[in-house]
């Protein structure tokens, strides 16, 4: 046998990766048809001409590209009727805007406070002046309402510190422009998203005396951050509900060029195989869901012909063996205690292993058929909270959800709640009956 030749173990592996990339784009065509079906889509762009001031008569409307790719049709008019698209909704939803975005997110103040959470003995020590002595680390002594005042007084000191940190950070990564862009959303079409908190690079640059002169020293750190997201580009589970975190899973587009790819492909974890033929490839779908390819006007490029990857992001659970057969993620075995040799360069036991490449060869029967049968019935009880990044339909990489309990990353705000849908309804649909008689 030669040894490039597949064996069982890599055949075994390859169909556990072919039966999730299967999974997760059966979740994303499900989260897509549902969301195109509900009839939510056709209102936003219903409520985005409306904000416009774009409706079938007036002459703009003609240069509207529809998702056949052929100009809307212009209703005609009939005799010597007006045009004129009196725009009553703009100036409304703007004010809507303006309003909510000064009362959550003012200029001259935070938006939030942090303090110390109140413990009811050391709020019930000091209010009674308890005096019963209280060992302290130095072996001496003092009263309950002395202590519990320190403890009160350091407590407030931290939050007041944290609160400056994280005032800092909203600060840096401008959070609250993106807050606002997500209320300008939700004002519009009835519903904006928000993604955070997200791990970003920043680099602090100082100047430092040296031998020469002044230095420039560059520092990278990780700090927490927040974007908006456009409301095309995630998709909830259909079943969530009110709640997106109720379901299942959440899937978020994104459309990358070469470039990015390329760059991308350095990241830990990622399949840099699957990536070169991906970029062989080139970009798989020129078919678009979203709002580019049905409302560019003339003299702009075309999406679908451009030289741009559909990107998907999936957020949901997987059984760990699925994980640990693909190679993707890999767990040992316990092994009774005088059995428990570890050999050299060998990875700690129980430790899940970042991408695929830490996957030897052997570790999917091992962490099947080799689990004890109280483990293996304890593994098939769990599932893994997982990222997993789909472009052309190949999964080029796999990452524990580093959020809490696996929580999608994503908020949603809705300027109406519709009962059992994540969307809302924005102002423009609740103006829409005085827009039309006002155009009648």
């Amino acid at each position: 046998m030669q040894d490039n030749e597949p064996t069982q173990e890599d055949a075994a592996r390859e169909a556990l990766r072919g039966h999730l990339q299967n999974m997760i784009a059966q979740h994303i065509a499900d989260a897509v048809s549902a969301r195109r079906s509900s009839g939510i889509e056709q209102i936003w762009i219903e409520d985005e001409d409306q904000y416009e001031g774009i409706d079938p008569v007036t002459p703009q409307s003609s240069q509207v590209i529809t998702s056949k790719g052929q100009p809307r049709a212009k209703v005609p008019t009939q005799g010597n009727r007006s045009r004129v698209f009196l725009n009553i909704t703009k100036p409304k939803t703007d004010n809507w805007i303006s309003r909510v975005q000064e009362m959550l997110l003012p200029h001259d103040d935070k938006p939030w406070e942090l303090g110390p959470t109140p413990v009811a003995e050391i709020d019930e020590a000091i209010e009674n002046e308890d005096q019963t002595p209280v060992p302290l680390a130095d072996g001496s002594t003092a009263p309950a309402a002395d202590v519990a005042k320190a403890a009160q007084e350091k407590a407030r000191i931290a939050a007041e510190k944290m609160s400056t940190q994280v005032e800092d950070w909203f600060v840096e990564g401008s959070v609250y422009a993106e807050l606002r862009k997500v209320i300008r959303d939700a004002g519009r079409v009835g519903t904006g998203w928000i993604k955070g908190p997200i791990p970003m690079v920043r680099k602090d640059r100082k100047w430092v005396p040296s031998e020469g002169g002044m230095t420039v020293v560059v520092k990278e750190r990780l700090a927490p951050s927040s974007t908006r997201k456009n409301y095309w580009d995630v998709f909830a589970d259909p079943s969530c509900g009110t709640n997106h975190h109720d379901g299942g899973f959440m899937a978020e587009r994104d459309y990358w060029t070469k470039k990015i790819l390329r760059g991308w492909a350095s990241t830990p974890g990622v399949d840099r195989a699957a990536i070169a033929e991906i970029i062989k490839e080139g970009p798989g779908r020129v078919a678009r869901d979203d709002d580019r390819a049905t409302r560019q006007r003339d003299g702009e490029s075309r999406t679908t012909d451009s030289t741009l990857w559909e990107v998907w992001h999936y957020y949901g659970e997987i059984d760990p063996l699925e994980l640990i057969g693909s190679g993707w993620a890999k767990m040992k075995a316990e092994k009774p205690e005088e059995e428990d040799a570890q050999e050299p360069g060998e990875p700690p036991e129980d430790t899940p292993a970042d991408s695929a490449e830490d996957m030897d060869e052997g570790d999917a029967e091992e962490a099947g058929d080799g689990l004890p049968e109280l483990a293996r019935e304890e593994v098939e009880l769990m599932s893994i909270p997982v990222i997993a990044t789909v472009i052309n339909d190949r999964i080029v990489r796999i990452v524990m959800n580093p959020g809490d309990d696996g929580e999608f990353p994503f908020d949603c705000m809705v300027a109406e709640e519709i009962e059992g849908q994540v969307y809302g309804r924005g102002i423009p649909r609740k103006m829409s009956t005085p827009q039309r008689i006002l155009n009648a």
